[in-house]
């Protein structure tokens, strides 16, 4: 029988993922799912007693929450398994067999489950479970994709890392940037298909692999950014294609495996320095092994030097700023509740002011201009974004000017900035912050206001606005998150 206590707030956890239904976190030794009671169609919450009834294929099931607006499942958590949204940081052989562990279980096809990488957990090499699933009418699921869109999806978001929603709706933009086997899966066009191919492949690399572990005698620990990430486009996978076609590419392949092989020797050593933290060494073995100036960079760039990344490639300015900005909101986020203020030094926005152009390359000036007007903008110099705006023709450098400025209430200077770049994300940015102060004005009006019909008017006006505001957060929210997956 379902238990009624108290809920199991997040002020602990360690871990909160979003997935299609709700949320999904760990905490305290408890896997915590948690849907919005809008979605949840029952009376009682005895009507989810079926989910007590699960098989060994998911995580143990202990208790089901009522919680104001929303609906606790409360699954034991097993220290061992780790969460499949993580599996990034696995060597191949790894996700490979994980993932074919779970193509070959086909759970889609005995229950209604979300395959979304935040629910599934897995102990290499190939033990999985899983969590939400949904055997009835009661709890939503998703039946307009089909059960292979949903395993291809994953698939691709175990291989390139992208996040399952890019996988599963702009799989055009992944194939943009992926390797050989990101084509080939692509290319599938049924769940055995796919098994095969991931079968086939796994075996091709785990080979590959432990060839280039002995042959180099490396064992490091983390191998997640380098390991077999160029041997993977050799792969020419031939698992739907006929004996004379494999003869036919043969030698192709075994003469770009001998490159890949070596180029892997190569990523190995360098994996290897990295895990001492020593990124001088890094840096030095790189160029010693003929890397280019942008792998140096993004070498450093993961490892948080922004200026010396910046050195070995300047272009990467915009990319460095996004990720700064994106710290600084993941360091507010995880302050918002401290009594005291963290100091300005502390800040990850503070990096921005130490960033400069430095050597040579064509658009040295305009990224100098650039960084001059950002470091302005971090900063909210009005006086100096407001002179430099007419030079500004970088879309993502005026977005966060627009944004200081709508922060400031400069709305004219904020408009002259919408004037200039007449873009829907733009515009939508000023009309909430002019709807949100009509909405004020008018929340003072009716306050003052002693007149029956005319406050019950004025009301009406300030619930469209309301709802206009509403519907404004919900558009900027999805440009938002189109963004970022376009990344």
């Amino acid at each position: 029988m379902a238990k009624i206590s108290a809920p199991i707030t997040n002020k602990k956890a360690f871990k909160i993922s979003n997935f299609e239904y709700g949320t999904i976190r760990r905490q305290e030794g408890k896997v915590v799912v948690e849907l919005s009671k809008q979605q949840v169609n029952i009376e009682t919450i005895k009507q989810l007693d079926f989910l007590y009834k699960t098989s060994d294929s998911f995580l143990p099931l202990e208790d089901i929450k009522d919680v104001d607006g929303a609906i606790q499942l409360i699954f034991k958590d097993i220290d061992s398994m780790k969460m499949l949204i993580d599996i990034k940081q696995e060597e191949y052989p790894i996700k490979l067999s994980i993932l074919l562990a779970i193509l070959k279980d086909n759970i889609l096809a005995r229950h209604f489950v979300s395959i979304h990488p935040s629910t599934i957990f897995y102990h290499p090499m190939e033990h999985i479970q899983y969590s939400y699933f949904s055997d009835n009418d009661c709890l939503p699921y998703d039946n307009r994709t089909s059960n292979f869109e949903k395993y291809r999806a994953l698939a691709l978001f175990v291989i390139t890392g992208f996040s399952y929603e890019k996988c599963l709706g702009q799989q055009q933009e992944v194939a943009k940037v992926g390797n050989d086997l990101v084509k080939n899966i692509l290319s599938t066009k049924n769940l055995e298909e796919l098994t095969l191919l991931i079968h086939d492949t796994y075996n091709y690399i785990t080979h590959e692999y432990i060839s280039a572990i002995k042959t180099n005698d490396y064992r490091s620990k983390k191998r997640t950014k380098y390991l077999l990430i160029g041997a993977i486009g050799a792969v020419i996978i031939c698992s739907f294609a006929t004996s004379v076609a494999i003869r036919r590419h043969a030698n192709t392949e075994i003469n770009a495996m001998q490159a890949k092989v070596e180029q892997t020797k190569n990523d190995l050593k360098v994996e290897k320095l990295l895990n001492t933290g020593d990124l001088q060494s890094v840096e030095k073995e790189m160029k010693h092994l003929d890397y280019s100036d942008k792998d140096i960079s993004n070498m450093y760039f993961e490892q948080g030097d922004f200026q010396k990344s910046l050195a070995y490639n300047p272009n990467q300015l915009e990319k460095i700023i996004e990720k700064i900005y994106q710290n600084q909101a993941e360091f507010d986020e995880k302050h918002k509740d401290d009594k005291k203020a963290p100091d300005k030094k502390d800040q990850p926005i503070q990096q921005i002011y130490d960033l400069e152009i430095k050597g040579n390359t064509t658009n040295k000036k305009s990224l100098k201009d650039k960084l001059t007007i950002e470091q302005a903008i971090a900063n909210h110099e009005i006086d100096t974004m407001k002179t430099q705006l007419s030079f500004i023709e970088d879309k993502n450098t005026a977005l966060r000017m627009l944004t200081v400025f709508l922060v400031e209430d400069e709305l004219q200077n904020a408009q002259a900035v919408v004037n200039k770049f007449p873009d829907k994300a733009f515009q939508n940015r000023y009309d909430l912050k002019s709807t949100q102060e009509e909405l004020n004005e008018q929340k003072k009006a009716i306050s003052k206001e002693k007149n029956k019909d005319k406050k019950a008017n004025m009301q009406k006006n300030a619930d469209t606005l309301s709802d206009r505001i509403e519907k404004l957060q919900k558009e900027i929210k999805k440009d938002t998150d189109e963004v970022k997956n376009d990344k």
